[in-house]
């Protein structure tokens, strides 16, 4: 998978040796003038620790102007929020060349499309409510822990949030008025096929610890790759029981997936907690749980 190096630059602060928006999330790659390459390992709001071949430092943030760079994996629209919230900043500045209505994308939100001069375009949320935004923010920040290929959310105001556009289709755009009985079957069969794939899988188990229970067509996107992305997630966590009707879940097993990575993923997940409000860190202990259940329930 190649590799793009984004500069970061930005108010919110600074580690010694390289300049980033925020603390990089878990699982971020970076490059630090004295030790090379390295790999986040954990993070709060001041800190990050970071494992370089020579060993792993932990460096505050705000401190150390330098500079540097942040490297992550080329993969999309999708992403970590730091690296999301610099992009969006960058947009801004570049100046808003249009905004467009899509009522039919949100049936609990308002959304619009907002086209930058800087080429970006960016879903723009206004919410029911402030919980709604931080139940976004956080499915956002856990499937970037798992890879699950969610976009990554910014908050941008109580109740409001942006996310970059993913390219494709909402796979309800499958299912057309005009297709043959044959074409019909033929969507169908290729929508159960992308459950069943890498990606779909890592969808099954966000909605497994989210409890998301609105994995409708119009919650799930076919990249022009063909692989299924996730979005819409404000709803997730409501129930009292976490529980998920998602068809990604239907052949979804512990098996699935690795003990190593199921420990990294664990691990990811809780580094979480110092960032998160305390209303975020409740959903969170429900998350953990969730997944301590699946690997051995």
């Amino acid at each position: 998978m190649a590799t793009r190096v984004i500069e970061l630059v930005g108010p919110e602060g600074f580690i010694h040796g390289w300049i980033f928006v925020g603390v990089p999330g878990v699982g971020g790659k970076v490059f630090h003038p004295s030790l090379g390459h390295g790999t986040v390992t954990g993070h709060s709001g001041s800190h990050a620790t970071v494992r370089f071949a020579r060993g792993t430092h932990t460096f505050p943030a705000r401190t150390g102007k330098g500079p540097g760079r942040l490297s992550q994996h080329a993969t999309g629209s999708t992403g970590s929020a730091n690296s999301a919230a610099a992009r969006l900043a960058r947009a801004r500045a570049s100046g808003l060349t249009g905004k467009g209505d899509t009522a039919a994308l949100g049936l609990q939100a308002e959304v619009h499309v907002e086209s930058y001069k800087d080429g970006s375009k960016w879903i723009s949320k206004k919410l029911p409510t402030v919980d709604d935004a931080e139940r976004e923010v956080l499915a956002g920040k856990v499937s970037d822990v798992i890879g699950a290929g969610a976009p990554a959310v910014i908050r941008s105001g109580n109740d409001h949030i942006h996310e970059p556009l993913v390219a494709g289709k909402p796979a309800v755009t499958l299912w057309r008025d005009d297709l043959t009985q044959q074409e019909m079957e033929d969507a169908a069969h290729h929508a159960i096929s992308l459950l069943s794939t890498p990606e779909g899988k890592r969808i099954g188990l966000l909605d497994t610890l989210i409890g998301n229970r609105d994995r409708g067509l119009r919650n799930w996107m076919i990249s022009p790759a063909g692989k299924p992305v996730p979005i819409d997630h404000n709803t997730s966590w409501t129930e009292a029981k976490l529980g998920t009707e998602s068809p990604f879940v239907k052949d979804l097993r512990p098996s699935d997936f690795t003990a190593a990575q199921l420990d990294k993923w664990e691990a990811g997940l809780t580094a979480l907690r110092p960032s998160l409000s305390a209303y975020q860190q409740e959903m969170l202990t429900r998350t953990l749980a969730a997944l301590k259940s699946f690997r051995h329930g």
